[in-house]
């Protein structure tokens, strides 16, 4: 997991080893062990919802919590895996669940939220790449479309698309991160109009249904962020 969050923001992207850990641990190994002591199913605490649709086959829905709906993360899974899925807080607003858990006299009512990745253990993952890929950190340039320099930047990894703050560039108009220019080691900067693209190039591709839906789709993407 460490390994490819590290190799993936070398690779000029934003990785989110969340997505290795459930494939390989949570849905793999842990799904094995449970199986193998005879468990017929695994439930885990992810804000997702499982349906089936009276076939023989499962669908996988947002939350019933929008704003703590965790499915993105879960679209790795096949149909063998769906089946044994169990996502008993799905069901339920975050407050509710928070009030349950009080109700049972768990420590975790009350416990702050965290949406840091497990292995920084509360450090921030600028600090962890420096520390344990040095050669990320190279500072270069920030430039505009024209290729203006208009500044220097820390190191590209250290800088999402999108972002506005941070940059501390001297501007009467909000500037953006737009794109990195690998090659040049290069931050590229905007304006809010000069936002988004036209094209998604995406790989690891997993149709819950077993195989891809017919026709013309109309998408919505969720990208990763920190």
């Amino acid at each position: 997991m460490v390994r490819a969050f590290l190799e993936g923001y070398e690779q000029g992207g934003a990785p989110n080893p969340c997505l290795a850990c459930n494939r390989t641990i949570r849905w793999e190994f842990l799904l094995n062990h449970a199986l193998a002591l005879g468990a017929e199913s695994m439930a885990t605490g992810h804000y997702a919802r499982r349906r089936e649709d009276g076939q023989g086959s499962f669908q996988l829905l947002r939350a019933f919590d929008p704003k703590k709906d965790q499915s993105y993360i879960l679209h790795l899974l096949t149909q063998e895996k769906l089946a044994r899925a169990l996502f008993p807080v799905g069901e339920y607003a975050k407050s509710e669940v928070r009030e349950l858990a009080a109700r049972f006299g768990l420590p975790t009512a009350d416990r702050a939220e965290s949406q840091d990745l497990c292995f920084l253990a509360g450090e921030d993952y600028r600090q962890f790449l420096k520390r344990n890929a040095p050669q990320i950190g190279r500072p270069g340039e920030i430039v505009d479309q024209a290729g203006r320099v208009l500044g220097q930047h820390q190191g590209l990894a250290f800088y999402t698309i999108g972002q506005r703050k941070g940059l501390n560039l001297a501007s009467s108009t909000p500037l953006y991160v737009i794109g990195k220019d690998r090659s040049s080691n290069a931050l590229v900067v905007g304006i809010k109009e000069e936002l988004g693209s036209r094209e998604l190039h995406a790989t690891e591709v997993n149709w819950i249904a077993g195989r891809p839906p017919e026709g013309k789709l109309h998408l919505e993407v969720t990208l990763p962020c920190h």
